[in-house]
C-alpha cells in the first residue's frame, strides 16, 4: 500500500504541502539543497543514494533514470525479474527500504533524530527476511510494462452503414498501459470488424477515454490530434510560426499538444508567462532529458539543460566567474573548428529525435544514424576540452575579449580614436535600440528551450499534469499585436522612449527566456554583440553584393535550436576613409 501511494504522489513530501499552502518552504530536510519531491527523497538526495548503494541491491543511482519514481521502478523490477534465478525476493527488499527511507525522514522532522542510512540499510534487510521466512516467493507469469498505470482498457467499435443506421456493435477489454495504445487497439479492432463484413471504404470516429483520473481535470484546449502520433504532423518545418496559427485558433494562452507521447504546453502569451515565473517558478524550472542535450552537453550536465538544482547553479556561478576572470575556453589549436562545430552543434539539437517522442522506438535514431552524428560531434567537442570551462556559448566573450586585447593594425592616425569602447557604445542611444529590435523580430531562440513540470500545478484555471514539456513561444509573444505596434515591422524607434528591457522583468519581451531557467549570460551575450557590431560599423562601409537592395534579402528562416537565415547573409566591407 505504501508503495502504491509513493507511486500515485500520495505521500505527503513537502513540495505537495507548500502547493496546499500548509508550509512556506519546500526545500529537502535532511539535504537542505534541492526541492523535495517523491523523485528527490527516494532517488537523488545525496544520503538516499548512500542507502541504495549500500544495500544488497547494491543500486547506482547515476546510471540510471531517475526524472520519475515509476519509471525507475519499472527498470528496477525488470532489471531484477530478468535474473537467471528462482529468488524474486529482491522487490520486497525494495519496498521495504523505501518504507524505512520515509520513517527515517519523518524521525528527524518530527522527533529531530539524525538520519543513518546504516541504520535504513539493517531495518529494510531485517524486515525482508522475516517476510521471506514467512511468505513464499512465486514468479509472476508476466511484469506490467507500465507499473504507474491503470492497467485496464475496453473499446467499442460502432459499425453504421452511408445514412448513419447502425449495421453491428463489438466491444472487448484488454491489458493496457496508455491511451496510445488502447486507440491502436481499437483501430485495429474497427479494421478486422470491418474487413470481416466485407466493407471496402471506411472512416473512422474515434472518441477515447482514459481509465485514470486525469478525465476530471480541466486541462488547457488542445487541437485535434491523430492516434499514435499525437500533434506531431501540426508542427511543421517552423514550429514556433506553426504553434502561433495553433493558438490564434485554440489557445492564445496556454494550448496542450501531444508530441507523440509526450505531452507537451505551449505558453504564447505575456500574461501566462507572467504567471509562471511569479507563482510557479520553482515547479516550471526543470528540463525534460532529451537525446541531444544528453550526447552532447555531457549527459545533460550544462547550465542550459541540467535538472534545476545545486548543479545548475554551480554551473552558472563557474561560467560567471569565468567571464569576470577572462580565463580562455578552449585550447589554441581548437579555434579555427570550433566555429562549424558550434554550427553543427545547434542544428543536432533541432533534429527531429524519434526517441525522444516514442521512447520505445529510440532504435529508429540509431538506425538513420542521428545518434552517430551526435556522438562524432561530441567526441571532436570533447578532444578540444570545451566542458571544462562550462559552456559552449562563451566564445562571444572570449571573442570580444581577443578583439578587445589586439591592437588593430591600421589604426587612426591624428590622435583619433582607434576602437568603439563600452563608454562610447553606452552614448549610442539609437544604435542600442537597432540591437534589441533585432531580438525581438528575430529571438536567439523562439521557442525557449523547453522546461519540465516537476509537479502538477493549477495555472490560468487550468490543470498542467506533471512531467508535461513546456515550451514559451518568445517568437510569438514578441510579435503580438495585442503589446506591440505594428510588430511585423522593424522599428528600433519603438525603444527609444521606452524602459522594456531583455533582463526577464518584462514578458512581453524575453529574447533570453525568463525566470530561474533565464540565460545567466545574457548581459555578456549583448554586450560583446553591441560591442563587436559597433567597431565593424565603425572600421567598415558595408554594402549588398552586386548592387542588390535590403528589400531583396530573403529572410527565409532554418529551425534547429536556434533561428538563423536559412541562405546565408553576405556583406562586402570597404575600410572607412573620411
Amino acid at each position: 500500500m505504501f508503495l502504491w501511494k509513493v507511486l500515485h504522489y500520495a505521500i505527503p513530501v513537502r513540495m505537495s504541502l507548500m502547493q496546499r499552502k500548509i508550509i512556506n518552504d519546500a526545500s529537502c530536510p535532511i539535504c537542505l539543497t534541492r526541492i523535495e519531491t517523491i523523485e528527490h527523497l527516494f532517488l537523488d538526495c545525496p544520503w538516499t543514494q548512500v542507502v541504495w548503494f549500500g544495500s544488497p541491491l547494491q543500486i547506482r543511482m547515476r546510471e540510471m533514470d531517475t526524472s520519475h519514481f515509476g519509471n525507475w521502478l519499472n527498470e528496477t523490477f525488470q532489471a531484477f525479474y530478468g535474473l537467471d534465478c528462482k529468488d524474486k525476493g529482491p522487490s520486497s527488499l525494495l519496498a521495504y527500504i523505501c518504507w524505512f527511507i520515509w520513517k527515517e525522514r519523518n524521525n528527524l522532522i518530527f522527533n529531530h533524530k539524525p538520519v543513518d542510512p546504516h541504520n535504513i540499510i539493517s531495518k529494510a534487510w531485517k524486515a525482508y527476511i522475516d517476510f521471506s521466512e514467512t511468505i513464499p516467493f512465486g514468479s509472476p507469469s508476466f511484469l506490467p510494462d507500465n507499473y504507474t498505470s491503470n492497467q485496464c482498457g475496453a473499446s467499442g467499435v460502432l459499425i453504421r452503414d452511408h445514412v448513419g443506421i447502425p449495421l453491428i456493435a463489438r466491444d472487448f477489454c484488454f491489458p493496457c498501459s496508455s491511451v496510445t495504445c488502447a486507440e491502436a487497439l481499437a483501430i485495429l479492432m474497427g479494421i478486422t470488424t470491418a474487413q470481416t463484413l466485407g466493407l471496402k471504404k471506411m472512416k473512422d470516429s474515434l472518441c477515447c477515454r482514459n481509465g485514470s483520473t486525469s478525465g476530471k481535470h480541466n486541462l488547457p484546449p488542445s487541437p485535434p490530434r491523430l492516434p499514435l502520433i499525437g500533434n506531431l504532423h501540426q508542427l511543421g518545418s517552423l514550429p514556433h510560426r506553426s504553434l502561433r496559427d495553433l493558438a490564434h485558433k485554440y489557445g492564445q494562452n496556454l494550448m496542450l499538444l501531444y508530441l507523440g507521447q509526450v505531452p507537451t504546453l505551449v505558453i504564447s502569451s505575456a500574461e501566462m508567462a507572467r504567471e509562471m515565473v511569479k507563482n510557479h517558478d520553482i515547479v516550471f524550472s526543470n528540463r525534460p532529458r532529451s537525446t541531444a542535450p544528453s550526447i552532447l552537453l555531457f549527459g545533460c550536465e550544462d547550465v542550459g539543460f541540467s535538472p534545476y538544482g545545486e548543479t545548475m547553479i554551480a554551473i552558472a556561478n563557474n561560467i560567471v566567474s569565468r567571464c569576470v576572470l577572462g580565463k580562455s575556453f578552449m585550447e589554441e589549436d581548437g579555434r579555427s573548428r570550433i566555429g562549424e562545430l558550434s554550427r553543427q552543434m545547434m542544428l543536432l539539437f533541432g533534429a527531429f529525435s524519434v526517441g525522444d517522442f516514442f521512447p520505445g522506438l529510440k532504435w529508429i535514431d540509431v538506425a538513420r544514424g542521428l545518434l552517430g552524428r551526435m556522438k562524432a560531434t561530441f567526441r571532436e567537442l570533447d578532444e578540444h576540452k570545451l566542458n571544462r570551462n562550462g559552456m559552449v556559448n562563451g566564445r562571444a566573450s572570449e571573442e570580444s575579449k581577443s578583439y578587445e586585447e589586439s591592437p588593430r593594425r591600421g589604426k587612426k592616425s591624428g590622435g583619433e580614436k582607434s576602437k568603439i569602447d563600452m563608454e562610447d557604445i553606452n552614448q549610442m542611444s539609437y544604435f542600442k535600440c537597432v540591437i534589441k529590435e533585432n531580438l525581438r523580430l528575430h529571438p536567439p531562440v523562439a521557442l525557449l528551450v523547453p522546461r519540465e513540470t516537476s509537479t502538477s500545478v493549477e495555472m490560468g484555471g487550468y490543470h498542467i499534469p506533471a512531467k508535461a514539456q513546456v515550451f514559451v513561444n518568445a517568437w510569438a509573444i514578441q510579435r503580438d499585436p495585442s503589446l506591440w505596434g505594428r510588430p511585423e515591422e522593424f522599428m528600433p524607434e519603438r525603444f527609444e522612449n521606452s524602459s522594456v528591457d531583455f533582463k526577464g522583468q518584462d514578458f512581453e519581451y524575453i529574447p533570453f527566456g525568463v525566470g530561474r531557467r533565464g540565460c545567466p549570460g545574457m548581459a555578456f551575450g549583448v554586450a560583446s554583440t553591441e560591442y563587436v557590431i559597433a567597431n565593424l560599423l565603425y572600421w567598415f562601409d558595408w554594402k549588398l553584393p552586386g548592387g542588390a537592395l535590403g528589400e531583396d534579402l530573403d529572410m527565409s528562416e532554418a529551425h534547429g535550436l536556434t533561428v538563423s537565415k536559412k541562405l546565408p547573409f553576405h556583406l562586402l566591407p570597404t575600410p572607412y576613409s573620411p
